[in-house]
């Protein structure tokens, strides 16, 4: 028998399961924090804010694929981006303190990338790179 998911007790009852009904529900959540992240994002942007939106962990790896792999990518950092490579194949890597540091000495200073061409969010975001593995 399905009981509707907001009037059941447990995950479980509300989907009918063990492990399935658990991811069902993770699913759930994760939709509903994507919605309120839109919601948010649309908020920001009615309010005259052309950069709006609240910025997640992970971003700077979107930022830099998208802005900085040209140069900076493994396979070509040595001839277009004097030598400092910010991918391990095809991913975003980790970087020191030192290095975020300087990545976002160099962004906030508006040399790199060449050109500028950064909003003043994706410039705040590599002015705040987590250090560390991979993944944040």
């Amino acid at each position: 028998m399905f009981i509707s998911r907001h009037y059941a007790d447990t995950p479980q009852q509300a989907y009918g399961g063990g492990a399935s009904a658990e991811a069902l529900l993770l699913k759930e959540i994760r939709d509903e924090h994507r919605k309120q992240t839109e919601l948010l994002t649309l908020i920001a942007s009615s309010m005259g804010n052309r950069e709006a939106g609240p910025l997640a962990v992970g971003d700077h790896r979107k930022i830099i694929a998208n802005r900085c792999l040209k140069c900076h990518a493994e396979d070509v950092a040595d001839n277009e981006g004097k030598g400092f490579a910010m991918s391990v194949g095809k991913e975003v890597r980790g970087f020191s303190r030192p290095e975020a540091d300087e990545i976002g000495k160099q962004v906030g200073a508006g040399k790199m990338p060449p050109g500028g061409g950064l909003s003043e969010s994706e410039k705040k975001v590599l002015q705040s790179i987590p250090v560390g593995r991979k993944k944040p």
